[in-house]
């Protein structure tokens, strides 16, 4: 029996590891996007803040890619900010979106970002709450964005 109870306990792990609620300080960025932008952190506080971690190459990012565009438009006007980070260049990334359209603002070069938020993987999320806090964490690639994290991001609001 302990056994059992010792693998269903190591099961619950990696769930919430795969799709974890946290409320650990975010690790502070300051980039550029590719349109110029600066985005740092901690002038976004206020706002509720989706990143998203993904790389062109990858399969699974590129498929939800429209799901997020949805997710944007749902949240348009509202206090919350979408930022993609890839370690792909900018020019790759210019090239990419000629033919695909992503409503995030964009940010290349970005493999310092992903090693801060320790992503070890892609795609993966994380929401931060207004405070600058993650609230969740979620690995692997969404198959409803609109609810897995649009609930998350309508219940910071």
């Amino acid at each position: 029996m302990n056994r059992a109870l010792a693998l269903v306990a190591a099961l619950a792990l990696l769930v919430s590891f795969g799709m974890g609620q946290f409320t650990d300080p975010a690790p502070e960025f300051r980039v550029r996007s590719i349109d110029g932008q600066e985005l740092t952190l901690s002038k976004l506080r206020g706002k509720v803040v989706v990143l998203n971690f993904w790389f062109i190459a990858c399969a699974p990012c590129r498929v939800e890619i429209p799901k997020l565009n949805q997710m944007v438009k749902e949240f348009a006007g509202k206090e919350v900010v979408f930022i993609a980070f890839a370690p792909d260049t900018e020019d790759e990334l210019r090239a990419f979106f000629q033919e695909t359209e992503f409503d995030y603002q964009l940010v290349g070069k970005a493999s310092e970002t992903a090693r801060r938020y320790r992503v070890i993987g892609a795609p993966t999320h994380f929401v931060i709450n207004k405070e600058g806090r993650i609230v969740r964490e979620r690995r692997g690639a969404l198959e409803d964005p609109g609810k897995e994290l649009g609930d998350v991001i309508r219940g910071l609001l």
